[in-house]
């Protein structure tokens, strides 16, 4: 099992990436055997797509932009499963990760799902504010139709509230990422 985890928190080893790093640990933990990288995209230098649709024109489908990008499509299609884990601000995904998920457009040549179809996805989401938060619903929203549209399975999401946490909702939340990461 290959497993990519694409960071989208600006916060290095903040707890977002913790969270990762704790569903990470589960895999592990169940499956010895699985291939598992990780992509902190803030230390990537991905620029935003600019609709010039020269991926959908070009026989090798990829982006024209010459960044680190162009390294992450292979990472993204040879994996099984794909862990997208973002801050919530104003209601949605990171900058980071939005820049991402836009340039993924690059594998998804005349609509052909192939480069995605049957993968898996975990969302992990960290958001702050008053309980109950719209925004993880939002983000899981956009998730639950970006998987139906490329045919993968979002398998579960994860949305923890970290405004100011309780050290036990904290551990708990570790915890029950480290459990998702074993029933992978």
């Amino acid at each position: 099992m290959k497993v990519l985890s694409i960071i989208g928190s600006p916060i290095k080893n903040g707890t977002t990436e913790k969270l990762v790093d704790e569903l990470q640990k589960g895999i592990i933990a169940k499956h010895n055997y699985a291939d598992i990288s990780k992509i902190f995209i803030q230390g990537q230098q991905i620029e935003p797509c600019i609709a010039c649709n020269c991926c959908q024109k070009t026989l090798d489908s990829r982006c024209v932009i010459q960044d680190d990008m162009l390294e992450n499509y292979s990472k993204i299609i040879n994996s099984d499963v794909l862990v997208f884990a973002t801050p919530i601000y104003w209601w949605n995904v990171s900058a980071q990760l939005k820049l991402f998920i836009d340039r993924m457009y690059a594998l998804l040549k005349d609509d052909d799902v192939s480069n995605f179809e049957g993968k898996k996805v975990v969302l992990i989401m960290t958001y702050q504010g008053e309980r109950p938060n719209s925004g993880p619903k939002i983000v899981e929203k956009i998730f639950e139709d970006m998987c139906k549209y490329l045919k993968m399975n979002l398998v579960i999401s994860l949305g923890v509230c970290t405004g100011n946490p309780l050290k036990d909702e904290m551990e708990e939340a570790l915890e029950n990422s480290f459990e998702i990461g074993k029933r992978l």
